[in-house]
């Protein structure tokens, strides 16, 4: 497998911990049924043999970036047992210490599981993977679980396509080859120029800084069926309606002036078909909504309509990853001393949270053996601003909303209170008649 470098990756790995946490994407699994906790041990190791990037170490120097392959890496550097307890999330103290923890990507794997009961937790860096990604890093280590206790070989993953983005180059046209070229510029004109200022969700004033913690909000099967309803009845999609729902509750939490604009990050991914690695290949597009326009759903909602084609845009989500590679390449203290510009203003010139629908996620990540898995959450790494990210996800039906915050740049009653407005306005979408 090739293991260099490719743009998204290089961009993950320069902005590395500029805010102090490391950037890891969170995934973690409710489960039912006991562990068998070293079969899992084995299946990690498998895991670990199977896919290469998984065994990289990286760092960055003056001049640029690299990442280097280990022959080996040993089971203790990536998997723990944890205690049982009660909690998940932020309520759990295992889980939490174990997200907040350093990690020096010099020396130590792009990726780390914690297991207990009923629950498995992985943090993986995301320079070596995206967020559908991690997804199918599970579904791995699910299928090594499974072949052990079965005793046979475990199936081959499916083969992966090219990593490098000059794969893709040649798949578009000549008009969305000249967009992403004439476009390199605009990464860096957004961080060195002020735009905005945008409406900010946060409890302290800018610059704010916080540790990484989330809570899962799972909505029942029932539930998910009458929300997609509601929104089909209204003219849109369900992402366009949990899109137009925490809009509105971030605003009522956090309140501020009309006239500043929400920014919402939205995914874009570049996939075709099924996920089949564990590769960067997404792209965050904005979608900008009118504060005056996200103090009511219904007016939200018939704009988000609008709007959300554009995170389905292929060449779009292209030329923005592309857009990244003139600043992957400038040398590393130069940009990052950028992006800690950017983020140190007092006023939000980035963006107010990040959205992501991931959609259906049966079959992966699989069942592991008997263990069953019950629900999925995910999130990607957070810096302030924006301070807040929303990521849905359904597997067996349910749909998970993870909620991640900058704790205390966030405070706990507010993501509470946020909570809260959230959940009560997808219960009384259900309830209320369409409007004619």
């Amino acid at each position: 497998m090739d293991v260099r470098l490719n743009l998204v990756d290089r961009l993950f790995l320069l902005l590395d911990g500029v805010q102090g946490p490391p950037s890891l994407n969170l995934y973690a699994l409710t489960v039912e049924g006991d562990w068998d906790y070293e079969v899992l041990r084995r299946a990690v190791a498998g895991l670990l043999a199977e896919q290469p990037l998984l065994r990289t170490r990286a760092h960055r120097t003056a001049f640029g970036l690299k990442r280097r392959l280990l022959a080996d890496e040993p089971v203790e550097n990536v998997f723990e047992v944890g205690p049982a307890g009660p909690g998940v999330g932020h309520d759990n103290e295992a889980e939490r210490a174990f997200m907040r923890r350093p990690l020096d990507l010099a020396t130590q794997p792009p990726v780390r599981i914690l297991a207990r009961p009923g629950r498995i937790v992985m943090g993986i860096h995301h320079s070596v993977a995206d967020g559908i990604g991690g997804y199918f890093v599970l579904d791995r280590l699910a299928a090594h679980y499974q072949a052990l206790l079965a005793g046979t070989p475990v199936e081959p993953p499916p083969v992966a396509p090219p990593r490098h983005y000059g794969s893709y180059f040649g798949r578009f046209t000549p008009a969305e080859r000249r967009r992403a070229l004439s476009g390199m510029g605009n990464v860096l004109r957004e961080m060195l120029l002020p735009l905005g200022p945008y409406a900010t969700f946060g409890d302290l004033p800018l610059p704010a800084r916080g540790e990484f913690a989330w809570r899962e909000l799972v909505l029942s099967a029932d539930h998910v069926t009458q929300l997609r309803a509601v929104a089909r009845g209204r003219g849109g999609t369900l992402n366009d309606l949990l899109l137009a729902a925490t809009a509105v509750a971030g605003c009522a939490t956090w309140p501020n002036a009309p006239d500043r604009p929400v920014l919402v990050m939205v995914p874009a991914s570049l996939r075709e078909g099924a996920a089949v690695d564990m590769t960067n290949r997404v792209a965050e597009l904005p979608i900008l909504l009118p504060g005056e326009v996200c103090q009511e759903f219904g007016a939200t909602f018939d704009l988000a309509k609008t709007l959300t084609p554009l995170a389905r845009d292929r060449g779009v989500a292209f030329a923005r990853i592309f857009q990244y590679g003139l600043a992957s390449k400038l040398p590393p203290p130069l940009v990052r001393a950028i992006v800690r510009k950017s983020l140190d203003r007092p006023e939000n010139h980035a963006l107010t949270y990040v959205f992501s629908n991931t959609g259906i996620l049966d079959p992966q990540p699989r069942d592991f053996g008997p263990v069953r898995v019950l629900s999925v959450a995910g999130m990607p790494p957070l810096t302030m601003p924006p301070g807040l990210g929303i990521v849905a996800a359904t597997a067996r039906g349910k749909l998970t909303i993870t909620v991640a915050w900058a704790d205390p740049a966030l405070a706990r009653e507010r993501i509470d209170a946020f909570c809260q407005d959230l959940l009560i306005t997808l219960d009384r979408l259900v309830r209320e008649p369409l409007p004619a």
